[in-house]
């Protein structure tokens, strides 16, 4: 009976693994490409700011700009080699309020209609969150 248990303790392990899927700089690509973004949420050194960025949207192309129609400056993202987790980083004007977005983040979730982004600080959590959703 305790070897029936072992085997369906390490049988729910190995599932619970494989259905671990990782984050890879394409599937960031190929999602991120596609429409446009807004922010849903953010957080700058554990402080929620809201309104900063309620009426812009972000667009993501595949020359690697970084499009906010509502403004005149106009930045670029890259993705990193990193893969587990993929990192994007934001290059904005330091001369806007978009200075607070311009970092490396580490991407923590992605689906096809959001992102999860948390600042790439070297410490095991960042206190800095950036969270898109896809406008359709």
């Amino acid at each position: 009976m305790k070897r029936v248990g072992y085997i369906f303790v390490g049988l729910l392990i190995l599932t619970t693994l494989a259905c671990n899927k990782r984050v890879t700089p394409n599937k960031v690509e190929r999602i991120i490409t596609q429409d446009s973004w807004k922010i849903q949420r953010f957080v700058n050194n554990g402080v929620e700011i809201k309104d900063t960025f309620a009426l812009d949207m972000f667009v993501f192309d595949e020359h690697n700009n970084l499009k906010i129609p509502n403004r005149p400056e106009i930045g670029s993202w890259f993705l990193t080699s990193a893969k587990n987790p993929a990192v994007i980083e934001f290059n904005l004007p330091t001369n806007t309020n978009l200075a607070y977005l311009a970092d490396d983040w580490n991407m923590v979730y992605l689906n096809k209609n959001e992102f999860h982004l948390e600042r790439k600080d070297g410490q095991l959590h960042s206190s800095d969150l950036l969270y898109f959703v896809r406008l359709n």
